[in-house]
């Protein structure tokens, strides 16, 4: 079972560490498993069709992707990294940059900064008690008026107690959610941050690096998660943020009205807030999917709250990305043996298609369920109202 580790290469200079590799077997049962200084890290597996030419006689050949932050490790001076698949163990032995330790140091000043002015203007998430009831015991924080616990067991400032977390569906994930900041989105944090004012960046999954003066909430403690909340009930005082960020995240929430309805109550009077929401986008939840928009969906999330200055599509979101990534999905959720008939077909090909006689070919036929899952056209679905007793 050969297996390779291609990244990082031996000098990490950056605390976000991205590692690549793959691994080839005859057992499609045996787990591919990462694990960084003896701690496990969560692995993406995905098909490698240029190996695969190589490799023919293998079932199984996978390549890998996992994102690395040194926050998440023990204090080190070098990284090892271990892959291991079925009986095969690689290992990799890289050195840290003599720039590391400042970087952690830095990363801990912003963390503090960020944690002060969020435990300034907290408020209970279940009851909207202000800070006045809200109670600081040794490991949890207590709230007064309704009686809710949150148990301060995690490294981020922890506001989602047992009732929020089964009100709204949150479940336990490997998924790295992790996406650079666009173009416009940097801009507003220049903007604010130069002034003095602080951002909310609502759902902002694992960040590489801390921003100063900007507030990261997600429903995971990433080692850049400051504060554990859920969207629908913000743990913050009204008009407590100059700016707020919500990018690709209401798509994932369980109520999406509810949500906006606290991203503007936090947001300051003549505060700005950009939100990207997808529309034509395969089935991506971290762990949840419920709800792509279109542009009068989105706009009609804010527009009783907010005055809305513009609804655009940006260059990530350009039809390209969702024509490719949607034929992506087609060709993968096909059998190895039917790929090289999809991709030979042209665009005029798939627009000029009968319809139902290619719902009738096998190119259709044994498309993956779960392919027909994350890319479908339609859902359906059948319900039934309870008896009364």
């Amino acid at each position: 079972m050969p297996a390779f580790l291609d990244l990082p290469e031996r000098d990490i200079a950056d605390l976000s560490v991205t590692i690549t590799g793959w691994a080839a077997g005859n057992d499609p049962q045996s787990q591919i498993r990462l694990h960084a200084n003896g701690q496990p890290v969560a692995v993406r597996r995905y098909d490698r069709p240029d190996l695969k030419l190589l490799l023919p006689h293998l079932q199984v050949v996978a390549g890998i992707v996992a994102e690395l932050n040194l926050q998440n490790l023990p204090p080190c001076e070098s990284l090892v990294l271990d892959l291991h698949y079925g009986s095969e163990i690689v290992t990799k032995h890289c050195t840290l940059a003599p720039a590391i330790p400042g970087l952690l140091r830095t990363e801990t000043m912003l963390a503090a900064a960020s944690r002060a002015f969020c435990e300034s203007r907290l408020r209970c998430p279940a009851c909207g008690g202000g800070a006045d009831n809200l109670t600081h015991g040794a490991g949890f924080i207590e709230c007064n008026h309704c009686a809710d616990r949150y148990q301060q067991n995690t490294r981020a400032l922890n506001m989602i107690s047992g009732g929020l977390k089964l009100s709204s569906n949150l479940a336990e994930s490997e998924n790295v959610s992790s996406n650079p900041y666009p173009p416009h989105a940097l801009a507003l944090i220049a903007q604010t941050t130069a002034a003095g004012g602080w951002v909310l960046d609502c759902g902002a999954g694992s960040r590489k690096t801390r921003m100063r003066n900007v507030v990261n909430v997600e429903i995971v403690d990433y080692a850049s998660t400051d504060v554990l909340a859920v969207g629908e009930s913000l743990p913050f005082a009204d008009d407590s943020f100059d700016a707020v960020l919500s990018m690709a995240v209401l798509e994932h929430v369980r109520e999406p009205f509810r949500c906006a309805k606290e991203l503007a109550r936090v947001l300051k009077p003549g505060g700005t807030l950009i939100a990207d929401v997808p529309f034509l986008q395969p089935l991506h939840g971290y762990p949840h999917h419920y709800y792509n928009m279109t542009e009068q969906g989105l706009r009609g999330l804010f527009a009783e709250t907010l005055l809305i200055e513009s609804c655009e599509v940006p260059l990530h979101g350009h039809p390209v990305h969702g024509l490719a990534w949607i034929l992506s999905q087609y060709r993968l959720g096909l059998p190895p043996s039917l790929r090289d008939q999809f991709d030979r077909m042209t665009f005029g090909d798939l627009a000029a298609t009968d319809l139902v006689a290619f719902l009738a070919a096998p190119l259709a036929t044994q498309l993956s369920a779960d392919a027909q899952r994350i890319i479908a056209c339609l859902n359906t679905i059948r319900a039934q109202k309870p008896a009364r007793n």
